[in-house]
């Protein structure tokens, strides 16, 4: 059985991403650790809100990946999954888990792991992080697109979280 560990701050950023828009349908990416690949035990360390607007915009999309895969080079990070929240269901995410190889090595292939994979979910201060509106400060990176201005990697997000634990 594989293990997949949610850090607090991907599952409260993914969380976040779905209050922020209740009315809507969110989407975004997780991210695991480079230098930690695993198939049997797979680490997401963030979650990189994509899009409330449109889900399947394909030139925003591609514009959103190309500025990630750089940024994830630059931290070591890889894309290790998507997460999606239909409208009016925050507490309902639906998961996709991808155990990516190494690119730099081989071409890239990507494995959808077992439907038996146990997700740890760590306890988080999502609900006073809701209550206080902390949401409101998450930017997605349709927010991005609308104002260059706002940060879609959500440094000031992480910090609240991390200080809220």
């Amino acid at each position: 059985m594989s293990i997949v560990k949610l850090t607090v701050q991907a599952y409260t950023k993914m969380v976040l991403h779905a209050a922020k828009y209740p009315h809507r349908a969110v989407c975004g990416l997780l991210l695991g650790d480079k230098r930690a690949p695993d198939l049997e035990r797979v680490s997401l360390v963030d979650a990189v809100p994509l899009f409330h607007v449109a889900l399947p915009l394909a030139p925003m999309l591609e514009v959103a990946l190309t500025q990630l895969d750089i940024w994830c080079k630059e931290h070591d990070l890889v894309i290790a999954g998507y997460y999606q929240v239909n409208e009016n269901q925050i507490s309902i995410f639906r998961v996709i888990v991808l155990a990516c190889c190494d690119h730099e090595r081989v071409p890239w292939k990507c494995k959808l792991l077992s439907q038996n994979c146990h997700l740890c979910l760590v306890q988080t201060a999502r609900g006073a992080l809701i209550r206080s509106g902390a949401y409101l400060e998450l930017s997605d990176f349709d927010n991005h697109l609308d104002d260059l201005r706002r940060d879609w990697a959500n440094d000031h997000v992480n910090r609240m979280i991390l200080d809220s634990c």
